[in-house]
């Protein structure tokens, strides 16, 4: 009795079944490929189910109903978030520059007041990216309690503010109403940097209990004449 023993294949038939194979993997890419008398229908079938196909991943991408995640979006929906403004509008890049009381289309001094003299700060405001006005300024008047000047639309309050400036070795009563009017209660030279208040409207979003408050604690302020 014989006994079968099995041979290995040899290198070169192994070489050969390998191009073999690369040949008739090469010919079914080639037919994928190829201009054939189903064209036409396999582009309507692609054209139909396209809507319904999902990328999960892509390097880059012309156009895209929707995107779950993206490195970069010209438009998002959360970019309606930002106000209608460009991101690039929150980045800290310095601030707009200072609109000066009395300058070209910017409000006027009124009631005899002005800059103080010398190299002393020039009255003005500007708004930052948070809605918050910045004044600025050292003025010199004689005019107790009288409107100094006026403020924009835009860069008013959104209801009366009374607040306080330096005034020499002493403090002086600011009132900036909600109408944009600026006034200040004593005379004399008036320091008005590092005020700063919220442009209105703005809206509350709770009712402040006032029912704690120390019936002690009055304020006083000056009279508003114009």
């Amino acid at each position: 009795m014989f006994k079968h023993r099995l041979r290995l294949p040899s290198p070169a038939l192994v070489i050969s079944m390998a191009a073999l194979s690369l040949a008739l993997g090469g010919t079914a890419i080639a037919a994928g490929t190829a201009a054939h008398s189903d064209a036409n229908a396999d582009k309507a079938l692609i054209g139909k189910m396209a809507p319904t196909l999902a990328v999960n991943y892509a390097k880059t991408a012309g156009s895209a109903a929707t995107a779950v995640n993206a490195s970069n979006a010209a438009n998002a929906t959360n970019a309606t978030q930002l106000g209608t403004h460009p991101a690039s509008y929150y980045a800290p890049a310095g601030h707009p520059a200072v609109q000066l009381i009395g300058g070209v289309g910017e409000p006027a001094f009124k009631n005899g007041w002005k800059n103080y003299s010398g190299a002393w700060s020039r009255a003005g405001f500007w708004k930052d990216a948070s809605g918050v006005v910045h004044l600025q300024g050292t003025l010199s008047g004689r005019k107790a309690g009288k409107v100094v000047f006026q403020l924009p639309i835009g860069y008013r309050p959104a209801a009366d503010i009374f607040t306080v400036a330096a005034n020499g070795t002493h403090s002086s009563s600011i009132e900036i109403l909600a109408n944009g009017e600026v006034l200040i209660i004593q005379s004399g030279s008036i320091g008005l940097d590092g005020l700063t208040f919220l442009a209105g409207p703005t809206t509350a979003t709770a009712r402040r209990d006032v029912s704690t408050r120390n019936p002690a604690r009055a304020t006083t302020g000056g009279s508003r004449t114009k």
